[in-house]
């Protein structure tokens, strides 16, 4: 991060970047080419990343993101809204490191920073120093060496117990965010991320407790609504943001949907808090912009993997996720 950076010139710098973001009628091209080289080629046009092939697709989709987060680090000045963005990154490296550490395996190429450096993050994790981290990180390391050492060295488990304190971590900091649509953004983020890891553990005939810190929802009070009628359920989600993503859930329980559909909507559930504040004179559209990148990159991954994989243009493009601007 760096002092004395204002919001005028991060908005303004934010601003330029987003005028050369992908379009959706470019993603709609890519996905109504006729192969995997077609639509390679629409990037190539776009001179996106500098693609030529499809061997240097997974380097230039990561060196897309590593660039968008430089710019996001050198722009944003507060540090607590810093650390709720780029702490995702750490704790999705912890996970690796600590299986990696496990199963005696050397560190991935493909690791990204956040507020740690990756590999130096891998080879603390790797040493059982945790000293330097978030107190929840630290914590929760500890319990998935404590419950290594008990014989149980379930993967889930370390996956489980990272996420929920990444958002109890991140329910920490935003106590320190003056801004109520981020502040709003962060509640729905750890909703959805509640809801979907719940009915996705539903679907999978597994009884674990998946609903995180930092949300408006808690396990206990949802599964008091569970059983209930299902009217009375729709009544109680009627009263929520949720009550649309709360019907694709149940229909995905059902079998009447696959998880993208859910999926799609928790998007749209943040995405539509922020959308209004795009031109705001404070960090919103700084956030929006790196937001917006994320989705590109994210679009671009799928569009071509979907590509490689036969998959019909029509399922593509509803899969898409749609841009704040």
């Amino acid at each position: 991060m760096k002092e004395g950076v204002s919001y005028l010139y991060a908005n303004s710098r934010a601003s330029v970047l987003s005028t050369k973001l992908l379009t959706q009628d470019k993603f709609v091209r890519m996905a109504e080419s006729e192969n995997f080289a077609e639509a390679l080629k629409v990037l190539t046009e776009c001179n996106y990343g500098g693609v030529a092939n499809e061997s240097d697709l997974d380097k230039m989709l990561m060196e897309e993101e590593k660039s968008a987060l430089d710019f996001f680090r050198d722009m944003i000045t507060v540090e607590a809204i810093a650390k709720v963005f780029l702490l995702r990154y750490d704790y999705l490296n912890a996970k690796i490191a600590i299986k990696c550490k496990y199963l005696r395996l050397p560190m991935p190429n493909n690791l990204i920073s956040g507020m740690f450096e990756a590999s130096k993050l891998f080879s603390d994790i790797v040493k059982d120093d945790y000293d330097a981290f978030e107190i929840e990180m630290q914590s929760a390391l500890n319990e998935i060496d404590n419950k290594f050492v008990d014989g149980d060295k379930s993967p889930m488990v370390i996956d489980l117990l990272c996420d929920k304190a990444l958002y109890k971590n991140i329910a920490r900091l935003s106590k320190d965010c003056k801004s109520a649509p981020i502040k709003e953004y962060l509640r729905r983020d750890a909703d959805t991320v509640s809801l979907l890891s719940y009915y996705r553990a539903k679907n999978a005939k597994l009884d674990i407790q998946c609903f995180v810190n930092g949300g408006t929802l808690n396990q206990e009070a949802f599964l008091k609504v569970k059983g209930l009628s299902e009217v009375k359920q729709k009544d109680y989600f009627k009263q929520t943001p949720y009550y649309k993503l709360f019907l694709l859930c149940e229909d995905y329980l059902l079998g009447k949907t696959d998880i993208s559909a859910p999926q799609k909507e928790a998007f749209l559930l943040k995405r539509n808090v922020l959308l209004p504040y795009i031109y705001n004179d404070g960090l919103e559209p700084l956030i929006i912009y790196y937001l917006n990148k994320k989705v590109e990159i994210s679009n671009v991954r799928l569009t071509l993997i979907c590509k490689k994989g036969g998959i019909l243009p029509s399922v593509i493009t509803e899969r898409l996720k749609e841009l704040y601007v």
